[in-house]
């Protein structure tokens, strides 16, 4: 194993590592792109191995250690010092790593030396001294080309360099081998090239143009890169971040791989599986130098963990994986990537039987945008408390789920605007709309959707609809995706449209092309909808109505006696709503009906967990029992700071406060029972609508994406 690699990593200063994108690969990841890439047996002798990003060498050493079971195996009858000195010459030879920090170079060659150590004494032994200077590592701006290579495209690459290679750096020799290395394997860095001060543009070249699109990642480089390096017939395998799959800064990247012939593609569910501490979806990709053939099979694997996604392996045709999404341009050419075929199935029904996309269904009846206005530019007519005139701004947290908004500050529409401001042009864009919402003459139904956004995809499409006019103005900023009625009499589409996106096979189309990237409102508006028609618009809105009333029953039960982050009820609001008599726990413990034997200074669970925290024994059990809930519901309060504050059921009345307790939490279970039914009877229309009956699809939908969990 790469020990002095993870020795060292531990030494280095984590806010340098995240900016550098320096992080080593565990060996259990190694083992398994070794392993996707077909770096095994007897057939890599003699093939050489590049790592462009090699770091302190994880994958050379590992890739070591199959080159001397190899030979070991396939040269049995050999003799050991023969076995020895072919070892030794192809790892000199054969594996080779370009690395920008010198000190990790350092550490790559003295972990390939230690590889090779025990060979070495062998031949001490029987009298050779084999040259062992150096190991094929080379420090180097792996990116820095010769300049005949940055201007060429994919088709007209350079083959010749004259004396220009030579003088790049010692890597020179290397980087002059295009079409070399039978093999190209590595954990690039994940940085965006803005986060870097000063850093170089290479998008700017030809030669990485192609791969790159808006935002300049670097792993998007190496793979570039990479594809110049490998030999007809070679294999290339890296690990990358999950965006890779989808999302629009990767588009050329994709286009790029399509024209190759894609043999694995693993997706792991786990954002924590790569790098300890740091939250970072990422998938495994390898694809050979061979043309395209749609009609390939494509290995898919999927995993919350390394062994998982070992285990098992789905066989699909290739355009199933990179070709399956509608003719369009809201489509960014996305690859579908999942481990049950049955997915591609639904999906496929799905897209076959739908006329048209959300963006198609809501055109000219309903405007769609990020937001009605954008906060910063938005600033010139700020005020935290509410004004004359001035309009509500609400935001995505700020917004309950199928329930209400809060005001996070108000903007005048009369504000006068500075034009020497920075965003003055934007800042009359934002008054525009404003003075739109201020002087409504008709209702619109408006739909808030909140963004979704993040490195997990493990929130569904949720937000709330509502009704806004001059009289009830309310707008929102860009967290929010806005779809308001162009007309009053649109509202059942909105209403039909908020359950549609809200439903469970919505969003398990929606789950089913999303990455660890931000996922841009376009991809919600690209989705296909089931077949429409008045009626079946009638009956989504009435049935989205329905569910929303059943939202409004719970939303007054929580207001009431408040709701925990487990989604239960909250026994101290349920104390103070049914107005029974109270006292203070401290009150209780002068009274000795609560004994404290343990320093006060500690939480309450914790006194309670080491029974430090002990009951009179004189108490009855309803008064027990009360005293426990309350305890254990504010456990994390330390008893000094305010524990001993906190109010508890009069103990005349524990039996009546856990009577009541009972009943409402009773009310609670009801309440969410009702609007599960009333969610399921709006999924099971929307399902029938888009012509899923197949009981096994339906179960595919319910469990969703495994991603999305």
């Amino acid at each position: 194993n790469d020990l002095l690699g993870f020795t060292y990593e531990a030494f280095i200063d984590r806010v340098a590592r995240n900016s550098k994108g320096h992080f080593l690969t565990p060996p259990s990841i190694v083992e398994f792109m070794l392993d996707r890439a077909g770096y095994s047996d007897s057939s890599i002798i003699g093939e050489s191995l590049l790592d462009p990003a090699c770091g302190s060498g994880s994958f050379l050493v590992h890739a070591a250690r199959r080159l001397r079971q190899a030979i070991a195996s396939n040269m049995s009858q050999r003799s050991p010092v023969e076995c020895a000195r072919l070892f030794i010459e192809q790892v000199k030879t054969r594996l080779v790593g370009l690395e920008v920090n010198p000190f990790s170079c350092y550490l790559a060659e003295l972990n390939l030396f230690i590889q090779v150590l025990d060979d070495l004494a062998l031949l001490w032994k029987a009298g050779e001294r084999p040259d062992i200077e150096r190991f094929a590592i080379y420090n180097t701006n792996s990116l820095e080309m010769p300049q005949a290579v940055l201007n060429s495209s994919y088709e007209t690459l350079a083959t010749a360099f004259g004396d220009e290679a030579t003088s790049l750096d010692e890597a020179a020799i290397v980087k002059s081998k295009r079409a070399t290395f039978s093999y190209v394997i590595s954990n690039p860095p994940y940085v965006n090239r803005g986060i870097i001060l000063g850093a170089k543009s290479y998008g700017e070249y030809p030669f990485y143009r192609e791969v790159v699109k808006g935002d300049e990642n670097f792993y998007l480089l190496f793979l570039r890169l990479a594809t110049y390096y490998i030999a007809q017939g070679g294999s290339i395998c890296f690990i990358c971040p999950l965006n890779l799959f989808g999302d629009e800064s990767t588009t050329r990247a994709r286009e790029m791989i399509n024209k190759w012939n894609i043999q694995s593609i693993t997706r792991f569910y786990a954002r924590d599986l790569l790098f300890p501490g740091v939250l970072q979806g990422v998938c495994v990709l390898r694809f050979d130098y061979r043309p395209c053939n749609l009609s390939d099979s494509v290995e898919i694997r999927g995993g919350f963990s390394v062994a998982e996604a070992a285990q098992s392996a789905t066989l699909l045709q290739s355009k199933r994986v990179i070709q399956n999404y509608p003719a369009r341009t809201t489509w960014n050419k996305p690859w579908l990537v999942n481990a049950n075929p049955a997915a591609y199935d639904l999906w496929e029904f799905a897209l076959s039987n739908s006329k048209q996309d959300l963006a198609d269904l809501l055109e000219k009846k309903m405007e769609v945008g990020k937001g009605d206005v954008r906060s910063t530019w938005a600033k010139p007519m700020f005020h935290s408390v509410q004004i004359t005139h001035g309009l509500p701004l609400t935001k995505g947290k700020n917004v309950t789920d199928w329930g209400g908004w809060s005001t996070v500050a108000y903007l005048d529409p009369l504000a006068v605007i500075p034009s020497s401001i920075k965003d003055y042009t934007g800042s009359k864009w934002v008054q525009k709309q404003l003075q739109r919402v201020a002087n409504l003459t008709h209702q619109e139904t408006v739909l808030f959707l909140k963004e979704v956004s993040g490195l997990e995809m493990k929130r569904p499409i949720r937000g709330t609809i509502l009704q806004r006019d001059r009289k009830r103005p309310v707008v929102a900023d860009e967290t929010l995706l806005v779809m308001y009625t162009l007309e009053e009499n649109y509202e059942d589409l909105a209403y039909a449209a908020f359950g549609l996106v809200t439903s469970e096979i919505y969003n398990f189309f929606f789950s089913l092309f999303s990455t660890n990237a931000h996922a841009n409102f376009k991809e919600i508006l690209r989705l296909p909808v089931p077949n429409w028609s008045p009626e079946l618009e009638q009956r989504l809105a009435s049935e989205t109505k329905n569910v929303l009333q059943m939202y409004q029953k719970l939303h007054q039960h929580q207001e009431k006696y408040g709701v925990d982050q487990a989604q239960h009820i909250a026994i101290s609001r349920v104390l103070q709503a049914t107005g029974l008599p109270t006292l203070r726990l401290e009150e209780l413990v002068l009274r000795g009906d609560i004994t404290l034997n343990g320093a006060t200074q500690y939480s309450l669970e914790v006194l309670q967990s080491r029974g430090l925290l002990a009951f009179n024994t004189r108490l009855d059990a309803a008064s027990i029992q009360a005293l426990e809930a309350i305890i254990r519901a504010n456990g994390k309060l330390s008893y000094l700071k305010d524990g001993k504050d906190m109010l508890v059921p009069n103990l005349r009345v524990a039996a009546t406060f856990l009577d009541n307790l009972d009943k409402i939490e009773a009310e609670r279970a009801n309440i969410h029972k009702q609007v599960s039914i009333a969610q399921k009877a709006l999924d099971a229309i929307i399902l029938d609508a888009y012509g899923i009956t197949n009981p096994a699809w339906q179960e595919i939908v319910n469990m969703g994406v495994p991603w999305a969990k």
